[in-house]
C-alpha cells in the first residue's frame, strides 16, 4: 500500500514537479554561464576573488542569520505556525545584520578591505538573501513551484544585467557585488508583489505568537544551526584558506570552479530536493517512512548527475581558456577535480531532506561533527603543499567520503528504524 502511493506520486506529481522546479533553475544557470564570457572580460580574476570571499562568508552568514527556523517553514503543519516561524526567521536576520554590522565596523574585518565603505553593506546583503531563501520555501510549502522556477530565472537575469550596468560605476571591480545585491532585492520585491496579486500574502503575528514558535522548534538553532554551520563553514573554508595562502587570483579559480561545478547540483539536486522535502514529509507523517521514496529519487537522480558532472569536466578542462580567456588556463585542473568529487554529495543534497522529515535533528549535529574533523584534517594537511592543485584534490576526496557516509545514514533513518512519525502538533 505505501509503496504504492510513493510510486504514483512519483510517477505524476511529484514529476511535474520536479519537472517546473528543473527547468526554472536551468534557465537561470544557462544565463549565469552564458554571461561568464562577458564577465571575465570585464573584471580580473582577482575582482572574481573577491567576491568568491564574500559568497562564503554569504552562504554561511544565511544559516547564522535565520537560525535555521526557515526549515521549520515546510515542516511546520498548521498554516499559523508556519507565519509565526516565518517571522521569526525575519526577526532573527534583523538582530543579526545589526550585530554583523557592529563587529564591521568596530573590529578588524580584513577581508572585507578591498570593499572600502561597501564593506558596512555586506550584512544587509546577507539579510536579503536570507529573506530570499525563507521566501523560496514558503513558496515551496504552498507548492508554486512555477513561481519559484519564474523567480530563479528572474534574479539570475537581473543580476547579470546589474553586474554589467555597474562595470564602470563603480571602482575596484565591486560591480560584480553590488550587481548581486540589487538583482536579489528586485527579486524578493517582484515575488513578494506575485504573492500578493495571488492572496497569498504573508500574514503579520503577534510577537508572542512568535515566542512560542521559537520555543516550539528549539532543536533548529540548539542543533541544526551549529551542525549546518559547521557544514557550510567546511564547504566555504577552502577558498578563505586558498585567499590567505595562495592569494586572491587562486581564490578567483576556486570561486570560478565552484560556480561552474555548482551546476548539477542546483540544476537537478536542488530541484529535487525541494520537492522532495515537501513529498516526504506528508509521506512520513501519514506512515512513518519514506525508504521508497527515497530510493526512485536517487535512481532518478544518478544518471543525469553522473553525465552532467562528466561534460563539465572534460568541456571545462579543453575549452575553459577558450570561452573565459586564457589568464584561466590555470583553473582548468581545479574544475576537473572538482566536478568528479562533487557526484557524491549532489546525489546527498537530492535526499538532504529526510533529517529534518524524520525530525533528527540531534542526530544531524552529531554527523555535521564527523564530517567537520574529516574534511578539517585534510583542510590542515593541505595547507603544507605549495601547490594549489593537490591542496584542491585532498579537499575534493575528503568532502566526497564524508557524504557518503551521510547518504548510507539517511538511507537508513528513511526506513523509519526505531523513530516515531514526526508530529508538529
Amino acid at each position: 500500500m505505501i509503496d504504492k502511493a510513493s510510486n504514483k506520486i512519483f510517477s505524476q506529481k511529484y514529476v511535474r514537479n520536479i519537472r517546473k522546479v528543473f527547468l526554472g533553475t536551468a534557465a537561470a544557470h544557462v544565463i549565469t554561464l552564458m554571461a561568464l564570457p562577458l564577465l571575465t572580460r570585464l573584471y580580473s580574476v582577482e575582482e572574481f576573488g573577491v567576491l568568491g570571499v564574500y559568497i562564503a562568508f554569504a552562504n554561511v552568514g544565511r544559516i547564522v542569520f535565520s537560525l535555521r527556523y526557515d526549515l521549520a517553514i515546510q515542516s511546520s503543519e498548521k498554516e499559523s505556525d508556519a507565519f509565526s516561524v516565518f517571522w521569526l526567521g525575519v526577526l532573527a536576520s534583523i538582530v543579526f545584520a545589526l550585530v554583523a554590522m557592529a563587529i564591521i565596523h568596530f573590529f578588524d574585518a580584513s577581508y572585507f578591505v578591498g570593499l572600502g565603505e561597501l564593506k558596512y553593506l555586506v550584512p544587509w546583503m546577507i539579510l536579503v538573501s536570507t529573506f530570499d531563501g525563507m521566501l523560496g520555501i514558503w513558496i515551496n510549502r504552498k507548492k508554486q513551484f512555477k513561481i519559484f522556477a519564474y523567480s530563479r530565472v528572474t534574479r539570475a537575469l537581473l543580476i547579470v544585467i546589474f553586474q554589467v550596468f555597474f562595470f564602470k560605476l563603480i571602482n575596484g571591480g565591486l560591480g560584480l557585488l553590488v550587481g548581486v545585491f540589487v538583482g536579489e532585492i528586485l527579486t524578493v520585491v517582484l515575488v513578494l508583489a506575485i504573492l500578493q496579486m495571488k492572496n497569498m500574502r504573508l500574514e503579520f503575528v503577534s510577537f508572542k505568537s512568535i515566542y512560542c514558535a521559537a520555543l516550539k522548534h528549539k532543536d533548529n538553532p540548539l542543533f541544526l544551526l551549529p551542525g549546518h554551520s559547521l557544514n557550510i563553514g567546511v564547504a566555504q573554508l577552502p577558498i578563505l584558506l586558498v585567499s590567505s595562502i595562495y592569494g586572491k587570483e587562486a581564490a578567483g579559480y576556486i570561486y570560478m570552479a565552484q560556480r561552474i561545478v555548482s551546476v548539477p547540483g542546483q540544476l537537478i539536486s536542488n530541484a529535487i530536493f525541494k520537492v522532495f522535502f515537501s513529498e516526504a514529509t506528508s509521506i512520513y507523517r501519514a506512515t512513518g517512512a519514506c525508504y521508497t521514496l527515497a530510493i526512485s529519487t536517487l535512481r532518478t537522480a544518478a544518471a543525469p548527475l553522473i553525465l552532467l558532472f562528466l561534460a563539465i569536466a572534460l568541456g571545462s578542462y579543453f575549452l575553459l581558456d577558450v570561452v573565459l580567456g586564457e589568464s584561466w588556463t590555470p583553473a582548468k585542473l581545479v574544475i576537473l577535480v572538482y566536478a568528479i568529487s562533487e557526484i557524491v554529495p549532489a546525489l546527498f543534497h537530492s535526499i538532504s531532506a529526510i533529517w529534518f522529515v524524520t525530525n533528527s535533528q540531534r542526530l544531524n549535529l552529531k554527523y555535521q561533527v564527523y564530517r567537520a574533523c574529516i574534511v578539517g584534517f585534510a583542510l590542515f594537511i593541505s595547507t603544507f603543499f605549495e601547490e594549489l592543485i593537490y591542496f584542491v584534490l585532498l579537499y575534493a576526496v575528503a568532502r566526497a567520503f564524508s557524504y557518503l557516509i551521510f547518504l548510507k545514514k539517511c538511507l537508513h533513518l528513511s526506513k523509519g528504524t526505531g523513530l516515531q512519525p514526526v508530529d508538529n502538533n
